[in-house]
């Protein structure tokens, strides 16, 4: 099972009926029930969707009872923490660290978590009426049972066979989340696959990596160590031998770095080796943007100096 941080359910709005508190709370209940969490983020104050779920959904007794046969509901609302980034001081609500915990970009955003703990889909706001929201819920269930299916099998065989079922066992959640929740899978799979005959070690290498960086850098950040940041997003390009878009994607990483520092011949040796890669997808064409806007500010400065010089 993923061991959340234990959390602090400061700052909740009053439950409605049926719903937990926090989501501690739903944990705990989930261990009692055996069934699983229905984690609902909401940021309800900016986003209009959100409030459609709410007003549709959330708020509608009836939905309340669907859920609770299968589900332990919880709905954080997350509006006071729209731009949350891991600087803020701890100690951060539960609301906020979750946020971060499960990678929360967009609103509004349910993950149904199993009985292990771990996220096993992801979903959100879907027009139908309740009917229509309990089958799709159920789909979702039933893709989580062949998943643990698969996962049954893999722990009866061995070598690359049985990193190959644990890998289709793993849910479509997002890298980032994948990494966060199922870690110790995707190691395994590295394990028992040192030549990526089955594909998939290689690519969770990677995940893996990605994830560890992004959790550094993180904390990193928060203590503005950008010379500290730039040394390990270029110890990452190296480990992992990165090329084409992920190579894109750690250098304008280093460029945002650099941009902090305002290290100008620096930031334009990082554009430029983003746009030589590919020029076409979208990190050339931001590298590309990037480049035009700095030429723009550099003419006009030197048109500035030019003019004071006469004067």
């Amino acid at each position: 099972m993923v061991a959340l941080l234990a959390l602090s359910p400061a700052l909740s709005a009053p439950a409605r009926e049926g719903w937990h508190p926090s989501f501690a709370d739903a944990q705990a209940a989930s261990a009692r029930s055996g069934k699983g969490i229905f984690l609902c983020f909401t940021g309800k104050e900016w986003s209009a969707v959100c409030r459609q779920f709410e007003q549709h959904f959330l708020a509608d007794p009836g939905f309340t009872e669907m859920l609770k046969k299968d589900f332990e509901p919880v709905q954080l609302d997350v509006s006071a923490f729209r731009d949350m980034t891991g600087k803020e001081e701890d100690p951060m609500p539960e609301e906020a660290r979750l946020k971060l915990e499960f990678e929360v970009t967009t609103f509004p955003v349910v993950f149904l978590i199993g009985r292990d703990g771990r996220p096993y889909a992801v979903t959100g706001f879907r027009p139908g009426g309740i009917d229509s929201y309990a089958k799709h819920l159920e789909k979702l269930r039933e893709s989580h049972a062949q998943q643990e299916a698969l996962l049954a099998r893999a722990r009866q065989s061995s070598g690359p066979r049985r990193a190959e079922l644990i890998a289709q066992a793993l849910p479509d959640i997002g890298a980032f989340r994948m990494a966060q929740f199922y870690g110790d899978l995707m190691r395994e799979v590295v394990k028992l696959d040192p030549e990526n005959t089955t594909g998939f070690a290689r690519d969770f290498e990677i995940k893996l990596g990605d994830h560890e960086y992004v959790k550094a850098m993180r904390e990193m950040d928060r203590d503005l160590r950008w010379s500290d940041m730039l040394a390990l997003t270029d110890a990452y390009i190296e480990k992992y031998k990165l090329t084409g878009s992920e190579l894109q994607a750690a250098l304008m990483n280093r460029f945002d770095i650099l941009r902090r520092q305002q290290n100008f011949p620096e930031m334009v040796l990082t554009l430029d080796e983003v746009y030589r890669i590919n020029p076409y997808n979208p990190h050339g064409r931001q590298a590309q943007q990037f480049l035009a806007k700095m030429a723009q500010q550099i003419e006009e400065q030197s048109l500035l100096e030019s003019l004071q010089n006469q004067e």
